[in-house]
């Protein structure tokens, strides 16, 4: 566990005492947040907009600059941020859910979901989604090689099978048992325990690193037409919401980025795993992660001191 985690997990604590919080106060954190959020990944898309227009677009502000391909893509992130954070807090009956839970697992997108978000980003109402889904035409139909990884994903007819094996991962690692590897039924046992509540208070296993392994392996898979990149972001977005952490904005280069992905890449190709069964390349990925986390409690801690 590393000194930063270790800060997280103070300040997290020290915001949950500090609760209720004024509902002014909340409000404006969380539209910082998600417009954060959103410039973040419309910048390493290469989108040429400052974080001031990006604000003012999620505030319902006209800005002359943006494009309306620039306004569809802040309004489906925005869209999506705001599904993950209903499921965070189980508002609302979810898309193709029949059970709410009260675990961090069931506050997790189900696969279904992921179809949802997909749909949201391509400006896609709820009715559409459920036809996609249905189709399962928000998967890709081609094999591509994905220039930026230096990678070459699975067959696209491999798809449907590997998002089984994905989510049958994760299903395992919230329930402590770590799959030590991408191959499926490696490596499983109980020696990290992930004991998962209605607040994610505490875990074994860092959930920072969870959310770095669930976004490296979908990005790796590229299972989806478009979109890869900013859906494996989410991904990772709803297992801190899970644990009550902060949306997050990804301040980091395009290059930062990719080489962390790369990383990823190499560790899985070289079978090196860490001791609570995550790549051993996912930790530039988690390194990055938690010093964003903290500088956002940062703020929400002076934000709720008084």
């Amino acid at each position: 566990m590393s000194d930063l985690y270790r800060e997280i997990r103070k300040n997290r604590i020290l915001l949950e005492q500090r609760k209720p919080w004024k509902e002014e106060t909340v409000r404006q954190l969380l539209e910082w947040e998600t417009g954060n959020f959103i410039y973040s990944c419309m910048y390493l898309d290469g989108k040429n907009l400052s974080r001031e227009a990006v604000q003012a677009i999620v505030s319902g502000e006209l800005v002359r600059k943006a494009s309306f391909a620039d306004y569809a893509t802040a309004q489906g992130l925005e869209a999506a941020a705001d599904y993950l954070r209903k499921l965070a807090a189980d508002i609302e009956t979810p898309f193709e859910r029949v059970l709410v839970s009260k675990t961090a697992f069931d506050k997790l997108p189900t696969e279904a979901e992921l179809c949802l978000l997909w749909c949201f980003l391509e400006g896609k109402s709820e009715a559409e989604a459920r036809t996609v889904w249905d189709a399962k035409s928000h998967y890709r139909k081609l094999s591509p090689v994905v220039h930026a990884l230096s990678h070459v994903p699975c067959h696209f007819s491999e798809i449907p099978g590997k998002m089984a094996e994905l989510y049958a991962w994760l299903r395992d690692a919230c329930a402590g048992r770590v799959d030590g590897s991408a191959e499926e039924g490696r490596g499983l046992g109980e020696k990290q325990r992930l004991a998962f509540d209605a607040y994610g208070t505490e875990a074994v296993v860092n959930p920072v690193a969870l959310a770095a392994e669930f976004h490296n392996r979908l990005l790796a898979l590229w299972p989806f037409e478009s979109h890869n990149e900013d859906l494996a972001k989410l991904v990772a977005e709803s297992v801190l919401l899970a644990f009550g952490l902060p949306l997050i904005p990804w301040s980091m280069t395009e290059q930062e980025y990719y080489d962390a992905g790369r990383a990823y890449l190499a560790s899985v190709e070289a079978e090196q795993y860490g001791d609570d069964g995550f790549a051993a390349g996912s930790g530039c990925l988690r390194s990055m992660l938690e010093t964003l986390i903290h500088r956002c409690q940062t703020v929400w801690l002076g934000a709720t001191e008084h």
